[in-house]
């Protein structure tokens, strides 16, 4: 879910709108899937902490809720590649409108 330097440039150029060249326009593709993942994960993990923490007696370890962070991540990732709630697609769009 990180953003790298040629997908910066690609987020770059499409913001210049000038011609992206088809790997730019792939590299922009993913730069757009991973920032709806970043979202996504976020509003999984605000809508957690939303809820009652306690669910029995105990409260959850440190690993259950490492453990639960990480497969909201995993689950962020694989809505987004798998077409996500659409906001990468839209984004996608509008970046490459005029190349």
């Amino acid at each position: 879910m990180e953003i790298s330097p040629e997908q910066m440039l690609a987020l770059t150029k499409a913001g210049q709108q000038t011609k992206m060249s088809p790997q730019e326009k792939e590299q922009l593709r993913k730069a757009c899937n991973d920032f709806e993942a970043l979202l996504t994960k976020q509003m999984l993990s605000t809508m957690r902490e939303s809820t009652f923490e306690t669910e029995g007696l105990f409260e959850k370890s440190y690993g259950e809720k490492l453990f639960q962070s990480m497969a909201d991540q995993e689950m962020a990732e694989r809505m987004a590649t798998g077409g996500g709630i659409g906001f990468g697609d839209m984004l996608f769009q509008q970046l490459t409108k005029n190349s």
